[in-house]
């Protein structure tokens, strides 16, 4: 019961964080890094986005999914960092 309510905890944890970041994204575009114009012409190429709403559509996919890395990088580190605390303190105990 322990693991199913931490795993919910988890998944909750990167889907608002990563909807968070994304729209966080959209509002304040000059707060994040700016991709190259090549990287987004080879995308659309590659993609064949057709009108304004195809690009719209890209831009979110693209986001979407670099905030969901950053949001699992962050969440493996903190997950490891707590880890090795609990780790620590144990043996510190023994």
């Amino acid at each position: 019961m322990k693991k199913a309510v931490r795993l919910t905890l988890l998944w909750g944890w990167v889907t608002v964080t990563t909807v968070t970041v994304t729209r966080i994204w959209f509002t304040y575009p000059d707060a994040f890094p700016r991709f190259p114009d090549a990287f987004w012409i080879r995308l659309i190429s590659v993609f064949g986005s057709a009108d304004g709403e195809d690009l719209a559509n890209l831009e979110l996919i693209v986001v979407f999914t670099i905030s969901l890395c950053v949001t699992l990088a962050l969440t493996f580190l903190l997950l490891a960092t707590e880890r090795h605390i609990r780790n620590y303190r144990r043996r510190q105990r023994a």
